[in-house]
């Protein structure tokens, strides 16, 4: 949790620039999820510099940064930051990884250990479960 705090907040005071004297409202887009997250160092960086975040959960983000939406900052995967930065939605240089989610498998005591080698072999396995 300390890693994306000290992301989060070094992406957002970078969002925030050199306004020190005057607040800045700051926009970030998320999915859901990462926006609970977004919210809790959200209220940790408005108490600490005087900033207004406002942190919106959104389902179609590619639609949002494609309409050209306004926003300060966009929590997505690397993937699409870096086809947002080649497209030109995104300013090069700014991308800021703040985050890493895995995903667990779990197999009954005594059970045979089913082939997740590949994607084609886990959607089997979960098939047949």
């Amino acid at each position: 949790m300390r890693t994306w705090t000290i992301a989060i907040v070094a992406g957002m005071l970078a969002v925030s620039g050199a306004q020190v004297a005057q607040a800045a409202e700051i926009t970030v887009l998320g999915g859901q999820g990462v926006v609970s997250g977004l919210r809790d160092l959200a209220g940790a960086f408005e108490r600490a510099t005087g900033h207004k975040v406002i942190v919106r959960q959104e389902n179609d983000i590619p639609g949002k940064v494609n309409d050209n939406v306004p926003a300060d900052m966009v929590a997505v995967g690397p993937a699409s930051i870096d086809d947002y930065i080649a497209k030109g939605k995104i300013v090069a240089g700014t991308r800021t990884d703040f985050a890493r989610a895995g995903v667990g498998v779990a197999v009954k005591a005594g059970a045979l250990k089913p082939d997740i080698s590949t994607p084609d072999a886990y959607k089997r396995a979960i098939l047949n479960a």
